[in-house]
């Protein structure tokens, strides 16, 4: 997608904030940059080229909506990887369906201790996204390295496989194409108004794809950033007390309305 690329590298964004993760009393707890984030990415990237993995193969993605979730979609988004992202509320069973393809899982520690739930920890090769040596490589290096090149963005091909919505049975993966991505996301740039993904607060998990589309691709392409709960709180609620300090906008579904305001409006 070339405008995440563009903007992830632009240089006025580097010292930005892109990932910003409320503590419990609605405050800042941390915040990574576009530097860093995009650090991080590349260096995702470059130990799956030590694993040996070419552009084009499948990947599972198995982690907690956090930043270690958003430098991983990012590796494996810009350098050509099939993503096959794993909602953590699986069961064993439905987690091993999409994971059979793969060859390999980038999981950080929350996905870690869920593969060991669903006794896959020893099924599938694990890539650790978020170790403490990462993290400070990431935090505290102050050196303008490079970073991994990045594939065409005018190429169309598979770039992910997602559940379907059902998890009553066994999940069917659907197969979807960059090119289709890029137009999704430029559809509804020309639908949104100037600004209102300038801070958009993530409520949902990463897994699925329109918080994919709407909580980490519209920020990037719009350069503003991406707000993460609480670790401590349940993806459907939210600090509503501290709401209106924190986004300019709400996508989703009408499912949410009641999580958002239990009162009639």
């Amino acid at each position: 997608m070339k405008a995440v690329q563009e903007n992830l590298h632009a240089p006025g964004h580097q010292d930005k904030v892109l990932i910003e993760r409320l503590a419990a009393d609605g405050s800042v707890a941390e915040t990574l940059t576009y530097a860093q984030v995009r650090k991080w990415s590349s260096q995702i990237r470059r130990v799956l080229a030590e694993h040996g993995l070419p552009a084009g193969t499948p990947v599972g993605l198995v982690a907690d909506n956090g930043p270690g979730w958003v430098a991983a979609d990012l590796a494996l988004l810009l350098g050509g990887f099939v993503e096959v992202p794993v909602p953590l509320a699986f069961s064993g069973e439905q987690a091993t369906s999409l994971l059979r393809e793969t060859q390999v899982c980038l999981a950080d520690p929350g996905g870690i201790r869920k593969l060991r739930e669903w006794g896959l920890a020893d099924a599938v090769a694990v890539i650790p996204v978020s170790s403490p040596h990462d993290w400070d490589a990431v935090r505290q290096s102050n050196r303008r390295d490079g970073h991994e090149p990045d594939i065409d963005a005018t190429d169309d091909h598979i770039i992910k496989i997602i559940h379907t919505s059902g998890t009553t049975g066994i999940p069917k993966g659907v197969k979807i194409r960059s090119g289709a991505l890029n137009t999704l996301v430029e559809s509804l740039h020309a639908v949104s108004p100037a600004g209102v993904y300038d801070r958009y607060l993530s409520l949902v998990p990463f897994s699925l794809l329109i918080e994919q589309i709407t909580a980490v691709y519209m920020p990037i392409t719009s350069g503003g950033r991406m707000i993460l709960l609480p670790k401590s709180t349940a993806l459907l609620g939210t600090a509503r007390s501290r709401a209106g300090d924190v986004l300019t906008w709400l996508r989703g579904p009408p499912a949410l309305l009641p999580q958002c305001c239990p009162r009639p409006l």
